[in-house]
């Protein structure tokens, strides 16, 4: 069957039950490789790379209402999701969960089972999820049995299953070769071996993540405790522009340094520098939609000194610069 697009550019207004229509005619046709509408008060580009074995799905949205969307699965999936911008709840078989922004996970969702996703109205969502074929997921199996069957087991029983939770962090790296896999396309006939590469360099990447989550020291967290750690996750989000050192957030709250970093991430399952870099990064993202402000304006507002760690800072969260985020717009 060839391939389908659903493509439209119009300066008018979108409607909610449009909106789940094209998202569920997207993930229902896998036929369809590309959706992009843009209207006056929203915007939709859904993109699926076929590989062999492979589908790379790619999403941007943003709507002026809420959006919740179903879907009944007609086959047991393997999925690696990246949540890059926005937070998004999820659920399958009354199972709920979700990803914040910079989170992403392996899930396996069974055949024959409703799962549905809930965009929440003025929030830009930005998401990149791959799906494996059951045959291309046997053969990476059989090849490297004692990281993947534990996980394979569980798709062929047909489980719903997150491989780490709390979800896992995306670092700058798994962040770098998303961006990587979205220009592949400039390779030309390469495109596609490059990306296959790029997606099991993720999964491993995945996969270590969750040894080190694993090794991460556990300390017994008193109430009082708990409270301090809040407070410090205050004070980041207070001081975006002038961030404070752990040494100095140590003191205002009273609580030793070992125990609030390996507290923090007990209770907010990421490092201090992560919980601050993405709430600097998200400040950024709002300012760049909502505001007139220049990107060096912008930078500063955010803590950096300098344009250029600012840029890399954002091209290595999103994808693309400050620049290239706003001329979107």
């Amino acid at each position: 069957m060839q391939n389908l697009a659903l493509h439209t550019n119009i300066n008018e207004y979108s409607t909610k039950e449009e909106w789940q229509d094209l998202i569920g005619e997207f993930y229902n046709n896998k036929e369809i490789t590309h959706t992009n509408r843009k209207y006056t008060d929203a915007i939709l580009k859904l993109r699926r790379n076929k590989l062999p074995g492979l589908s790379l799905i790619s999403l941007e949205s943003f709507a002026p209402f809420d959006i919740p969307c179903f879907r009944q699965n007609k086959e047991t999936l393997f999925a690696m999701h990246f949540m890059l911008c926005g937070s998004m709840h999820y659920s399958v078989r009354q199972h709920s969960s979700k990803f914040e922004n910079g989170q992403n996970n392996i899930l396996i969702i069974p055949e024959k089972s409703l799962s549905s996703l809930f965009f929440n109205r003025n929030t830009f969502y930005s998401y990149r999820s791959i799906i494996f074929q059951d045959d291309y997921l046997e053969q990476l199996m059989m090849r490297y049995p004692e990281a993947l069957e534990s996980l394979f087991q569980k798709y062929t029983k047909g489980e719903t299953y997150c491989f780490e939770h709390p979800n896992l962090i995306n670092t700058r790296e798994m962040n770098t070769i998303l961006s990587q896999i979205d220009h592949a396309s400039d390779l030309g006939n390469m495109a596609p071996l490059y990306a296959e590469g790029k997606i099991l360099e993720l999964l491993c990447l995945q996969i270590k993540a969750t040894d080190c989550t694993q090794n991460t020291p556990q300390i017994r967290l008193k109430a009082v405790d708990i409270k301090k750690i809040k407070e410090v996750s205050y004070l980041l989000t207070k001081n975006i522009s002038s961030p404070l050192t752990i040494q100095r957030l140590s003191r205002m709250v009273g609580l030793n340094e070992k125990k609030l970093k390996y507290g923090f991430k007990q209770v907010f399952h990421q490092t201090i520098f992560q919980f601050h870099f993405n709430h600097r990064m998200a400040l950024a993202l709002k300012l760049l939609c909502d505001s007139d402000l220049t990107i060096l304006e912008i930078g500063i507002k955010c803590g950096y000194e300098y344009p250029s760690h600012f840029s890399t800072a954002f091209k290595n969260k999103y994808g693309v610069s400050p620049l290239q985020f706003r001329s979107k717009q």
